[in-house]
């Protein structure tokens, strides 16, 4: 992994303490498998965070998880996270291929760049879950235009799951029309 990447952001957190058990909610996360992506909305504190790592430990499949934080902002330091993260579960050299993607400061070449990852996940023969850890700190909306492209091209055999305290900036309301979203909030 990259110098300048921390790689504690790119392992699944777990609890230390005995974890209460949410049955209803792990119950809805697995009706969500068939979409796209699953977000959890809810304030600091609810849970988020543990209730998904802890659901994770019982699916098949590759974890991918990614903690943002507000330094996350820009869109090659988010994508390396997320590149490192899916290689680092899938266990390939994604990273040697699409890496050299994400040195140019080029909105072109970090499209390529995404249209490229999207491209070597359906070459992936499991599931893949990627968790994008408190989405709400990301703010660029170059990131967010890119994320929808990631979701809305992804294969069937992968999910993303976003955790965050706000709504987000993302058509989700598309997403419900065509059925692509499970949401789950403290509602």
């Amino acid at each position: 992994m990259s110098s300048s990447l921390l790689s504690s952001k790119i392992n699944i957190p777990h609890s230390k303490t005995p974890i209460v058990e949410r049955t209803t909610l792990h119950r809805s996360l697995q009706n969500s498998a068939l979409k796209k992506v699953t977000i959890l909305r809810a304030p600091a504190g609810y849970g988020k965070t543990t209730t998904l790592s802890h659901w994770l430990q019982q699916v098949q499949g590759k974890m991918a998880w990614i903690s943002i934080e507000p330094g996350d902002n820009d869109p090659i330091r988010y994508w390396s996270y997320i590149l490192h993260a899916v290689a680092k579960a899938c266990q390939t050299n994604i990273v040697e291929v699409l890496a050299p993607l994400l040195h140019s400061q080029d909105p072109a070449a970090l499209e390529f760049f995404v249209h490229s990852f999207i491209e070597e996940i359906y070459t992936l023969e499991d599931s893949l879950h990627i968790v994008i850890d408190d989405y709400h700190f990301i703010h660029d909306a170059f990131i967010h235009r890119l994320m929808t492209q990631l979701i809305e091209r992804l294969p069937e055999q992968a999910h993303v799951y976003l955790t965050t305290r706000t709504t987000l900036p993302l058509p989700v309301a598309k997403w419900r029309v065509k059925q692509w979203v499970h949401e789950i909030n403290t509602e």
